[in-house]
């Protein structure tokens, strides 16, 4: 489960289009999948658009911007001010930052792996797409303020069914349940 206490959606967005990556660029989480989406094609065709990676290796590039090591808030504060949240990941169990990004008020943009089609309820609530077409994806999204809302508000309803206090009273009647058998 999720604190929805800590995450929320402030509806304050950054000024430029933005694209949040949480994760490491050379593992299942592919951040250089989409590192090279956006600088090959996305900033391309879209003026101004940054891409922010929560990561532990610097990138240098005028629209990139790089945060290492930060706190929980200064997280949180970057998934309420992105303009969308992507982590083409090949694999999550579970995909908890695709729950955070939704409470902060963020639509997703993912590839399919468990944890997206679960989280994402196979694409009802964030675009679930293949590595080949998500530029595609991408740029529709940050040029269509429509769908976006639309999507946060499929979002911040779906991240409710993760809040952690209701996550606890269900492990607790699930465990209470076990016992009496």
């Amino acid at each position: 489960g999720i604190d929805l206490n800590k995450l929320k959606a402030t509806g304050h967005k950054s000024e430029n289009s933005s694209i949040l990556f949480v994760g490491s660029l050379d593992n299942r989480k592919r951040g250089n999948l989409l590192l090279n989406i956006f600088r090959y094609r996305i900033k391309q065709e879209i003026p101004n658009v940054e891409l922010w990676l929560v990561c532990d290796t610097p990138i240098k590039d005028e629209r990139i911007k790089t945060f290492i090591n930060i706190s929980d808030d200064e997280l949180i504060d970057l998934y309420q001010k992105a303009h969308i949240f992507c982590m083409p990941s090949s694999y999550e169990g579970f995909g908890i930052p695709y729950v955070e990004a939704m409470a902060c008020g963020t639509p997703v943009v993912t590839t399919a792996n468990p944890g997206s089609k679960e989280v994402l309820g196979n694409g009802k609530y964030g675009i679930i797409s293949n590595k080949n077409s998500i530029a595609d994806e991408l740029i529709g999204l940050l040029n269509d303020k429509t769908k976006r809302e639309g999507l946060i508000s499929k979002g911040l309803r779906r991240a409710q069914d993760f809040d952690l206090e209701k996550t606890v009273d269900r492990y607790e009647k699930m465990y209470e349940e076990l016992i009496k058998k």
